[in-house]
C-alpha cells in the first residue's frame, strides 16, 4: 500500500470536513500540514483521533485502512492557547507549572507534561492527580532516567491512589526501582500484612523497612523477608525478635547472613552460630570474637563448611589439624590459610583432592 485516503471529519459533529491523500512513511507532521492547507486549521490546534483514540503513530493509519485504501480521522480542534500550553509542556514538562491553571486540568496537556517531566505530576490538577494512566505514565518517565526518585514522583499521586493496594502493586510492577514507591504509599497499606507480602513474593524486595512497627515484629512476615530477599532485611525487624533465640533459629537457617542483624549475645550463642555457618560457610564473620578464637568450635565449623575457615581468628588460621578439615571439607579454604599452612604439603594435597572431587561431582 503505497497512498491512503484520510477521510477527516469534526470529531464532535462528524461533519465531513476533507479527504487528504497520505503516503505510507510520511510523518504525522507532513499529515497535519496537509490538512491545515485544506481547511486553515493550524497543525498546532489539531487533535487527530482514530477509533476515539489519539492517533499517535502513522503506523496505525496503515493497519487501520480499508482494502481501498481508505481510513477515517476525526478532528477536534484545539483552542490557540491550549495548542500553545501543549507546546510549551511537549518541550519541558514542567512548563506544566507556567501554563494556565485551565489547561492543568486537561488530560491531554497533562500527559504531555508527564510524558516529558514525570515530576510534573506535582502541576496537574487535583482529577488529574488521581488519574492511574497520568500517574502510571509519570512513574514511567521518572524510573526510565531516574529510578531511585520513583517514590518522590509518587508522593504527588492523589491520596485515593496511593492508598490502592492493587494500583500500588500495579505501578511497584512496572518500575525496576518500584520498592521506592512504597515511601510514599498511604500508612494504611503500610499495616496491611497481606499487602506486603503480596509486595515481597511479586518482588525480590524485603520491604520491611517501610513496614509498620506491628509487623516488624511479625516472625512469620520477618521470615518470608529474608527467604525472599536475603538474611540483612532482618536488620529492620523489631529489637526483640532479633533478640529472640528461637526465632534466630529459623532466621540463620534461612539465610546464615542473619547472624549479623541478632543481638549481640545470640552472635556468641554457639547453636545459633553453627546453624548460620551450615547454611553460609561465611557467616562466622559475624559471630562474637570469642567464639571465632573458640579453637574446638571453628574445628566443627570448618568441617560443616570449610570456608568458615575465612573467618576465624588468625591463630587458628595457622593451625594445623582445623586448616587440614578445612580444605579437605572445600578445597577453595587454601587461600585462607596463613601462608606457613598455605605451603604445607598435606595442606596442599588435601585442598588438591578436594577439589578433584568437586570436579568429579559436577562433572
Amino acid at each position: 500500500m503505497k497512498d491512503v485516503a484520510i477521510h477527516v471529519s469534526g470529531g464532535l459533529s462528524g461533519e465531513h470536513l476533507c479527504c487528504v491523500t497520505w503516503q505510507v512513511g510520511v510523518g504525522l507532521d507532513e499529515l497535519r500540514q496537509a490538512i491545515a492547507g485544506e481547511i486553515c486549521i493550524p497543525p498546532g490546534e489539531q487533535r487527530l483521533l482514530i477509533g476515539g483514540k489519539d492517533l499517535k503513530a502513522t503506523s496505525d493509519l496503515v493497519a487501520l485502512a480499508t482494502d481501498e485504501g481508505v481510513v477515517s480521522v476525526q478532528l477536534l480542534r484545539r483552542s490557540p492557547e491550549q495548542a500553545t500550553a501543549l507546546a510549551a509542556v511537549s518541550k519541558d514538562g514542567k512548563a506544566l507549572g507556567e501554563v494556565a491553571e485551565e489547561f492543568r486540568a486537561v488530560r491531554e496537556v497533562v500527559l504531555a507534561a508527564v510524558s516529558k517531566n514525570g515530576y510534573a505530576l506535582q502541576y496537574a490538577s487535583e482529577e488529574l492527580r488521581a488519574d492511574p494512566v497520568v500517574v502510571l505514565t509519570a512513574l514511567r518517565q521518572v524510573g526510565r532516567w531516574d529510578p531511585g526518585k520513583v517514590g518522590n514522583a509518587f508522593a504527588y499521586a492523589a491520596y485515593e491512589l496511593r492508598a490502592d493496594a492493587d494500583f500500588v502493586l500495579k505501578a511497584i510492577r512496572q518500575s525496576a526501582a518500584g520498592e521506592e514507591i512504597l515511601a510514599s504509599v498511604a500508612e494504611d497499606l503500610l499495616a496491611d500484612r497481606n499487602f506486603l507480602l503480596k509486595v515481597m513474593y511479586q518482588t525480590r524486595w524485603s520491604t520491611l523497612h517501610y513496614a509498620a512497627k506491628a509487623l516488624r515484629a511479625d516472625g512469620e512476615l520477618v521470615l518470608t523477608a529474608i527467604w525472599k530477599h536475603d538474611g540483612y532485611a532482618l536488620k529492620h525487624a523489631t529489637w526483640e525478635l532479633r533478640s529472640d533465640r528461637a526465632f534466630a533459629f529459623s532466621a540463620v537457617r534461612q539465610d546464615g547472613r542473619a547472624l549479623g542483624q541478632l543481638a549481640e549475645h545470640l552472635r556468641a550463642d554457639r547453636e545459633i552460630v553453627l546453624a548460620a555457618v551450615k547454611e553460609d560457610g561465611y557467616a562466622l564473620m559475624w559471630a562474637d570474637q570469642t567464639v571465632r578464637a573458640d579453637r574446638d568450635f571453628v574445628l566443627r565449623a570448618v568441617k560443616l563448611r570449610g570456608r568458615a575457615l575465612q573467618h576465624a581468628a588468625v591463630e587458628l588460621q595457622n593451625d594445623r589439624e582445623i586448616v587440614l578439615a578445612a580444605v579437605r571439607q572445600d578445597g577453595c579454604a587454601h587461600r585462607y590459610a596463613s601462608e606457613e599452612m598455605y605451603v604445607d604439603p598435606a595442606v596442599c594435597q588435601a585442598a588438591q583432592e578436594a577439589m578433584a572431587r568437586a570436579v568429579r561431582r559436577s562433572a
